[in-house]
């Protein structure tokens, strides 16, 4: 993907199951129920985690926990672009897909759709360039059941 020769990585948050006291439940629970930590991650795109920031309630959006990852020393190599959800907004180095053009890989993919539009074909590489985070978690979680499992001890 050369179009996208800058990219190093990606940043994107996911969310493990959380124990955390009674009294802050509200914050960490999703619509389902489930108590919940997000997780903001920046991993390269051969897989390997650079940085990673746990214990944000499950609610918390992922601009805010990106916000204090650097307010708390995270930082990316030089001028690093990462490709990013809208989320995080429009800031310098991340790389977000058209918000009005909708291109999802597996639906597209199963129903053997090509991009029709340069939209369609930007929206498509950044997602497969984006996807890198959700694989990495997806390796954790099947090498690791541990991750998928209610934790023991609280967060704190």
């Amino acid at each position: 993907m050369s179009a996208f020769s800058g990219v190093q990585g990606g940043i994107n948050c996911t969310h493990i199951l959380a124990l955390v006291p009674a009294s802050q439940k509200g914050a960490y629970h999703n619509q389902k129920g489930d108590i919940l930590q997000n997780i903001l991650a920046d991993c390269s795109l051969v897989m390997y985690f650079f940085y990673v920031c746990t214990g944000w309630e499950g609610l918390a959006n992922d601009a805010r926990i990106f916000e204090n990852a650097k307010w708390k020393g995270f930082s990316r190599e030089g001028n690093a672009i990462y490709p990013g959800d809208p989320g995080y907004g429009l800031r310098r180095g991340f790389l977000i897909a058209y918000d009005t053009v909708r291109y999802h890989l597996r639906e597209q993919s199963l129903a053997h759709l090509r991009p029709q539009t340069k939209e369609k074909l930007f929206n498509l590489w950044h997602s497969q360039l984006e996807n890198v985070v959700a694989r990495i978690f997806g390796v954790l979680r099947c090498q690791f059941q541990i991750v998928n499992s209610r934790p023991e001890y609280h967060l704190n």
